[in-house]
C-alpha cells in the first residue's frame, strides 16, 4: 500500500513540474534571432489594425463575463491590462490570432510589397509568426501607452472602427507615409520613415 501511495505521490509531483515547465516555456520572450527585422516597419500598420480588431472583442468578452458573475462590482482595470498584455503573445488565448497569419510578399516589376494574410488554419509559431508578434509587442510597448489604453477601454466601450480611428492618431506619421507611397517600392517608404 505504501509503494502505491509513494508512486502516486511521485506521479503528482512529476505532473506539477511538467505544468510549471510548460507555463515557463509559454512565458518565454520572442526569440529575437527568428524575427525578420527588416519586415517590421512594413507590417506595422496592418498588425495594428488586426491587433485592435482582436483586442476590442476580447475586452468586450471579459466585461460581459464579469458583469454576468459580479453585477454590482465594476471590472478592475488590471483585468483589461492583462488582456492587452496577452494580445501579442501567440501562446496565449488572446494572442492565438497571430498563429493564423502569414506575411505575404508580392513582387511587381522589381518592387517588393508585404502584407499580412490569413491563409487558413493555425500554424506553429515560426519566423513569420514571431515577426508579427514582435511588431504587435512593439506597438503596445513602444508606440502606445498601455496604462492610458487600459484606462480608456475600462471607462468606455468602443467599436473596432472607433478604436482604429482613435489609435490611428498615434500612427498618423506612418499612415501618411504609407498613403503617399501606396503602390511604390518599399525601399522608398523605408527611407521616408527612418
Amino acid at each position: 500500500m505504501m509503494t502505491v501511495n509513494l508512486s502516486l505521490f511521485f506521479v503528482i509531483v512529476l505532473l506539477a513540474l511538467l505544468s510549471v515547465a510548460q507555463s515557463f516555456n509559454e512565458e518565454k520572450d520572442i526569440d529575437p534571432s527568428k524575427v525578420i527585422k527588416q519586415d517590421l516597419p512594413y507590417i506595422k500598420c496592418e498588425v495594428c489594425e488586426r491587433a485592435i480588431a482582436e483586442l476590442i472583442p476580447a475586452i468586450d468578452e471579459i466585461k460581459e463575463e464579469h458583469n454576468a458573475k459580479f453585477k454590482k462590482t465594476p471590472l478592475e482595470e488590471v483585468k483589461i491590462l492583462e488582456v492587452i498584455e496577452n494580445i501579442c503573445k501567440p501562446t496565449k488565448d488572446n494572442g492565438a490570432w497571430i498563429r493564423k497569419l502569414d506575411i505575404s510578399e508580392t513582387t511587381n516589376s522589381k518592387k517588393k510589397y508585404l502584407s499580412i494574410v490569413e491563409p487558413g488554419g493555425v500554424a506553429k509559431c515560426q519566423s513569420e509568426c514571431l515577426t508579427i508578434a514582435k511588431s504587435c509587442e512593439d506597438l503596445f510597448e513602444n508606440d502606445l501607452d498601455m496604462d492610458d489604453l487600459s484606462a480608456l477601454l475600462w471607462k468606455k466601450s468602443m467599436t473596432i472602427d472607433d478604436a482604429q480611428v482613435y489609435f490611428s492618431s498615434y500612427f498618423k506619421r506612418f499612415l501618411d507615409i504609407f498613403i503617399s507611397f501606396k503602390g511604390k517600392d518599399l525601399s522608398e517608404v523605408d527611407k521616408a520613415m527612418w
